[in-house]
């Protein structure tokens, strides 16, 4: 059986969010790859790198190849505005955070010359 046998209502119902779950299923691999590439990113503090990610994501949500059913221009809209504002707040963020170099200099106590 399929969920339009079921009835959406019936699985709204029993706590079943179908819709969210078809839009996560349509391009489920171009998905992972890029939110899996936006964490990394996020994780090893490349925030401009992540911030192209998310861009990507905007793109190719617009495009239809992810969140979609079918490829098209404009499917989901909603979803590629979400991936264009985390593609701006990690641009923005990523222009005013430090640097892990700094970071990890930062960390380290500073030695003192006994001359």
């Amino acid at each position: 059986r399929n969920a339009a046998a079921v009835g959406l209502d019936k699985l709204a119902g029993s706590g079943v969010l179908y819709h969210g779950l078809e839009l996560l299923g349509s391009g489920a691999i171009l998905t992972s790859l890029i939110l899996a590439a936006v964490a990394a990113c996020i994780i090893d503090r490349a925030y401009q790198r992540a911030a192209g990610f998310a861009l990507a994501g905007a793109v190719m949500t617009f495009m239809g190849f992810m969140h979609s059913e079918s490829i098209g221009l404009g499917h989901n809209p909603a979803t590629a505005l979400a991936y264009l504002t985390m593609a701006a707040g990690l641009y923005g963020y990523a222009r005013v955070a430090v640097p892990a170099s700094d970071l990890s200099l930062a960390a380290q106590p500073q030695l003192r010359s006994s001359v």
